[in-house]
């Protein structure tokens, strides 16, 4: 769990194991090592892992197997799939004290239900998953815990709630030396504090996390200048809002951009320096119109694979059907 680069180097460093035992728990530990590291993997590893460890008593190794089987048919968005497999994976992980194991597949499955927008449902077992990793002891996970209650309350609009979740997360992650993580949820406070528009608190929380980022040399996001941008000019502090709105504007991320050029625009508007105004609002019409074009294809692709996947499931309904009337014939002849 804590060092899965060293783990991974020495499963690679090893001969494949010949019996079927240790060559299954090798296969599971390189996909789970893998996983970790954000590694593109396919799912042959994990096809050696799964057949052995489900016929097996080990509940932990079969939780485990299910959770990466799960991970796999998620990243291939078989969502549906994945949220019956990390279910059996809840059953097997509670007969066990592998806390850690259990805070992943209730997590995991907190976040089909956020994409599901099922967000009670969410609720119900990220505090789950929070359980599990206050038994586990291990503030990382803690600290996730409450920053998807927080996420999660954010989602239901219910931003007081969220904001409390975060605070805690927040007194949390200061005892754990995680720079990185600390300034994500300050920047995400902030953008609670901004739906409140609750401006001071917002920039003082933005200002505390670019404070971080400067004492650890860790580059500030051309997003988090988006949002500095939007505090200045809801403050009216035209001059500041500016300048980091034009930083903004420097992102390959068309989403942000179009965001800072909206908000330049406003501002230009407002300052009656319309010929500028209008510079901007055409340069974020033509983002505009990529962000459309991107989605249409997105839709397309996703009604393709929901067009590909039906007409396997229709493909195998017809060959079931097939081979019911082949069999009803056969019996017949002989008959």
């Amino acid at each position: 769990y804590p060092h899965p680069d060293s783990a991974l180097h020495i499963l690679q460093a090893m001969d494949v194991p010949g019996d079927e035992l240790n060559r299954a728990t090798w296969a599971l530990f390189t996909t789970q090592a893998k996983y970790k590291l954000y590694q593109t993997q396919s799912d042959s590893l994990l096809n050696i892992a799964l057949p052995y460890f489900l016929k097996t008593e080990d509940t932990q190794r079969r939780a485990l197997v299910l959770y990466h089987q799960a991970a796999f048919l998620k990243m291939n968005k078989d969502i549906e799939t994945a949220q019956d497999i990390l279910l059996k994976a809840i059953n097997e992980v509670e007969t066990t004290t592998d806390y850690q194991l259990a805070h992943l597949i209730y997590a995991s499955l907190g976040g089909i239900y956020i994409y599901r927008a099922l967000t009670d449902y969410a609720l119900d077992v990220y505090q789950k998953a929070y359980e599990k990793a206050n038994k586990s002891n291990n503030q990382l996970l803690i600290v996730s815990s409450l920053v998807y209650l927080g996420r999660t309350y954010d989602v239901k609009k219910e931003y007081s709630t969220s904001i409390e979740y975060y605070k805690k997360a927040l007194e949390t992650v200061g005892s754990i030396a995680k720079p990185n993580i600390e300034i994500q949820i300050l920047n995400e406070l902030a953008g609670i504090y901004l739906k409140e528009k609750d401006y001071k608190s917002a920039l003082t929380y933005m200002k505390l996390g670019i404070d971080l980022c400067n004492k650890h040399q860790i580059g500030i996001s051309e997003q988090d200048y988006l949002i500095l941008g939007k505090t200045y000019r809801s403050l009216n502090i035209n001059d500041s809002a500016r300048y980091y709105l034009n930083k903004a504007t420097t992102t390959k991320n068309i989403y942000t951009s179009r965001g800072a050029y909206l908000d330049l625009f406003y501002l230009n508007k407002k300052e009656k320096q319309y010929k500028d105004a209008a510079i901007y609002l055409e340069k974020s019409w033509i983002l505009h119109d990529s962000i459309s074009k991107l989605d249409k294809s997105r839709t397309l692709i996703e009604m393709q694979e929901k067009y590909d996947q039906q007409k396997v499931k229709d493909e195998a309904a017809m060959e079931i059907r097939l081979q019911k009337q082949r069999t009803q014939m056969y019996i017949g002849i002989i008959i």
